[in-house]
């Protein structure tokens, strides 16, 4: 009686399970209608080993198998094994993929999309961002090189200071000059007066005597005047000099800093083709190489500018600067006689015109000192007779070559 009560439950549950199933349905007995799979009769009909039927919970899970249509697929398909009770949302459960490590590795190879690696690659995204292009490599014996012709702006990465830069001075001599200024006058009153005397107007005849100038002394003398006296000449300018005025100008040389930074080490060539390699770059710097010495520039670097260390300059004026004397005319001329012997007193000048002229001076009077005087006027000093010429020149220290990509 026991048995018979926990089969007869079946249909109920077999009907449960039809609820679930669209297309289920019962036939008049309560059988299921449709229920092709063998397994639903095996289990309908199957015993427990100990001899009792199977119990409510086996039925039941046997009963949903059963009451599918044979066209549905398997419920539990993809459902959890025997035993999972975890539920499931209409066969539309979620996938969850086993831990293949995958993921990281996608994770580390967009970490080197976004991160400019230790050796630079010059297709990395980042790297580019980072300033770093391909360049052609340098040649044997040349170093590349960032240079900045105006800014001592900071070196790229792998590139350090190569220290005090200049460039090549331009060609500009000293320029010499020699000027000639008046250092004293010319004197107007070293020398002799010559005159001619006569007793009537146009009949002055020269002496033959002669009166000195005296430096413009005070001269003693035993002297009468004729009646007509003409002075026929006077002391010219005499003496002077020129002052030398040498002069030396050093032009600018035309050096001006060079703010070089040199590779520290080979660049990669990751990421570039055609012999070029990648390196670091700045805006405002030049991409060159640097070789000591000077030399022909690469082709591949054909802009050349010699630089060094620091500039030489010898530059110069040699030889010497030297002047003629100077020249100037004889004016405000006097000749005074006196009765004195000391040129004191009034004095009886000389008509100094160079005429034939009337003295209207006694033929008794008696004159016992005379003074001369004149002086220069226009005094001038010409060209100078010899000018220093410019020597030396400005050279590197440490010449080397710089050649840069044009």
């Amino acid at each position: 009686m026991l048995k018979v009560m926990r089969f007869v439950p079946r249909p109920a549950l077999a009907s449960v399970a039809c609820i679930a199933v669209a297309g289920c349905g019962l036939d008049a007995a309560g059988e299921i209608a449709g229920a092709a799979d063998a397994s639903v009769a095996q289990d309908v009909t199957t015993r427990a080993p100990d001899g009792r039927a199977p119990d409510a919970r086996t039925r039941t899970s046997d009963a949903s198998m059963g009451a599918r249509r044979p066209d549905a697929p398997r419920a539990d398909a993809l459902g959890p094994p025997p035993g999972d009770a975890t539920p499931r949302d209409s066969g539309r459960d979620a996938f969850v993929a086993p831990d293949t490590g995958h993921d990281s590795g996608h994770d580390a190879g967009h970490d080197s999309a976004v991160t400019c690696p230790a050796t630079p690659d010059c297709s990395n995204a980042a790297c580019i961002a980072e300033g770093y292009a391909c360049v052609p490599a340098p040649p044997a014996s040349w170093t590349l090189a960032n240079v900045d012709l105006s800014t001592d702006s900071a070196c790229p990465a792998g590139y350090t200071a190569s220290g005090a830069t200049v460039s090549a001075p331009a060609n500009n001599p000293a320029q010499c000059s020699c000027t000639c200024g008046v250092g004293t006058a010319p004197s107007c009153v070293v020398g002799d007066i010559s005159v001619a005397i006569g007793a009537a107007a146009g009949t002055c005849i020269p002496t033959g005597a002669s009166w000195t100038a005296s430096d413009g002394a005070c001269v003693a003398t035993d002297a009468t005047f004729a009646a007509y006296v003409q002075v026929t000449s006077t002391p010219p300018p005499t003496g002077g000099s020129c002052a030398a005025n040498a002069g030396t100008v050093l032009p600018a040389t035309g050096s001006t800093p060079v703010y070089v930074c040199t590779a520290t080490g080979p660049q990669p060539t990751t990421g570039c083709a055609g012999g070029e390699v990648c390196t670091a770059t700045v805006a405002s710097r030049t991409k060159c190489v640097l070789q000591g010495g000077t030399v022909t520039c690469p082709a591949s670097y054909p802009d050349a500018h010699p630089v060094g260390s620091s500039v030489d300059d010898t530059r110069s004026c040699g030889g010497a600067c030297t002047c003629g004397g100077p020249t100037a005319t004889c004016g405000a001329k006097s000749w005074t006689f006196y009765a004195s012997g000391d040129c004191s007193g009034t004095g009886q000048a000389v008509d100094m015109d160079g005429a034939c002229d009337r003295t209207s001076v006694p033929a008794t009077n008696v004159y016992q000192s005379y003074r001369y005087a004149a002086t220069a006027q226009g005094t001038a000093c010409g060209a100078p007779t010899a000018a220093p010429t410019p020597m030396g020149s400005a050279t590197l220290n440490a010449p080397s070559t710089l050649c840069c990509a044009q």
